[in-house]
């Protein structure tokens, strides 16, 4: 239980009635519960779907993927900002890590994020209402299994937040929050667990090409891994 309370204490900005101080123990305890804390984020961000009778499907859409930002407090969509401020920078990789660092967003990160999210409004309204609860869940699981698995496979790099990520996810906790996703995934059908495969197609290439630039993955590396997950798993759901 406290690695499930760390979990959704990190990952959003629910009004949690305990709180706890966490260390590297805690995160370890966590991670696995990442895919886990995901999905409700996901079930509570489809609540707008309950007045699809009254609002047209974009609107309601656009007020879900609103609900998704403001539980996840823009965690994500933040380190997706950075990264493509500094991977799109053009400069060496310390000096990309350093624009990644800094308290302001520039041109690049204004677009990526605007991109990210009218793309995910566009799929949820054109996915539908009586499907939008359990692609949602789907997605928020899947893109933190992926960020969990490029942790797992890539070396971090720049310190912080994803040097301390890295030395907390051992194998068995990778291996539980892969059981732990696909019992969520299992929940929609039998037929979900084929997105398993499809997210490390879709996490490994930018993952790939993030540690190219940088040399290595950071925290804000891992939130634009989370994001892009989301969104890609929601466009493969939008065509089935």
């Amino acid at each position: 239980m406290r690695g499930l309370l760390i979990a959704a204490q990190f990952l959003t900005r629910l009004p949690l009635p305990v709180r706890t101080v966490w260390d590297e123990q805690g995160l370890r305890l966590a991670l696995p519960f990442f895919p886990v804390v995901g999905a409700f984020t996901g079930m509570l961000a489809s609540l707008p779907y309950l007045l699809s009778r009254w609002w047209p499907d974009q609107t309601v859409a656009a007020a879900s993927v609103t609900l998704l930002i403001l539980l996840t407090g823009g965690l994500h969509l933040d380190g997706l900002g950075d990264c493509c401020d500094g991977l799109l920078s053009g400069r060496p990789a310390d000096r990309a890590r350093e624009i990644m660092k800094e308290g302001s967003i520039g041109p690049f990160g204004v677009i990526g994020i605007t991109l990210v999210i009218l793309m995910k409004v566009a799929m949820l309204g054109s996915i539908g209402p009586e499907k939008t609860l359990p692609a949602l869940i789907a997605a928020t699981a899947l893109g933190r299994w992926g960020s969990l698995l490029a942790l797992h496979l890539y070396p971090a790099c720049g310190g912080g937040l994803g040097e301390m990520f890295k030395k907390s996810l051992a194998l068995p906790g990778l291996c539980l929050a892969t059981a732990m996703t696909a019992a969520i995934l299992l929940a929609g059908g039998p037929v979900r667990l084929l997105l398993l495969p499809a997210t490390v197609l879709i996490i490994l290439p930018p993952a790939a090409a993030m540690v190219r630039v940088l040399g290595g993955l950071n925290g804000d590396c891992h939130g634009a891994l989370i994001e892009l997950g989301e969104l890609v798993v929601l466009i493969v759901l939008s065509f089935v």
